[in-house]
């Protein structure tokens, strides 16, 4: 997959960027999932806390979680995913 540059601006003012797929969470295979650490759409910017256990897909439908199989990812591939850290941690 080719590394996508965002519309958007990278940083938030709320949270720490930490870098792109698994290994920005402090995995080298898979996602960490922690309740500080959040995920965003490189199409359009929505986030999603990394616990969710729930479906979700992003405004453009690019990223998404289908909970009965227990799967995350983006079109785009792992590598145009952001991952932030929140700064106020929970």
């Amino acid at each position: 997959m080719k590394i996508i540059k965002p519309k958007f601006d990278i940083e938030i003012e709320e949270y720490t960027f930490l870098g792109r797929g698994p290994e920005a969470t402090g995995e080298e295979t898979g996602w960490q999932r922690l309740n500080d650490i959040f995920f965003r759409c490189i199409e359009c910017g929505d986030m999603l806390q990394s616990t969710t256990n729930e479906d979700y897909q992003c405004q453009c439908g690019s990223m998404c979680i289908d909970a009965d199989y227990h799967r995350f990812g983006s079109d785009h591939g792992d590598i145009n995913v952001l991952v932030y850290e929140s700064k106020s941690k929970n």
